[in-house]
């Protein structure tokens, strides 16, 4: 593996911690900062909600905007009352100087102990020295 290769991994690496860290903290700002303009970001049977898809990081940006509100204002409470995600078993594939795919797996914690666990299923694309989420697809395991 190249030097070239390992600062690509980690700096996706510091994507996904980015991107937990700021949807943890409510940070819209941020949590939107990690994907690129045409990401698309989808959840395979969100618990409540179904299957949902957003395209583009201004439908992505409504939907966890709308969201991130209605937690903070306490009009959808979180059970346990808070959320930590925790990315773990992550295996990041090179596809050239500027693609990647990614697979992990998740583990949300609250109060109440683990919430929801599955995976992520990423496509990544540096744009202006940035490795940023091009697709993420989050599935349930439970």
């Amino acid at each position: 593996m190249t030097d070239e290769e390992l600062r690509a991994r980690e700096a996706i690496r510091h994507t996904m911690s980015v991107y937990s860290i700021a949807g943890d903290e409510f940070d819209a700002d941020t949590f939107l900062g990690c994907f690129t303009a045409d990401a698309v970001l989808a959840f395979t049977d969100f618990p409540g909600m179904g299957n949902l898809r957003m395209e583009g990081r201004e439908a992505i940006g409504e939907f966890i905007g709308g969201w991130f509100s209605a937690v903070t204002s306490g009009a959808a409470p979180l059970p346990g009352g808070f959320m930590r995600h925790h990315i773990t078993t992550c295996r990041i594939d090179l596809e050239d100087a500027d693609h990647a795919r990614a697979h992990s797996y998740c583990i949300e914690f609250n109060r109440n102990g683990a919430e929801h666990c599955g995976t992520y299923s990423d496509h990544f694309r540096r744009e202006d020295g940035r490795w940023l989420i091009a697709s993420r697809t989050w599935t349930p395991d439970n």
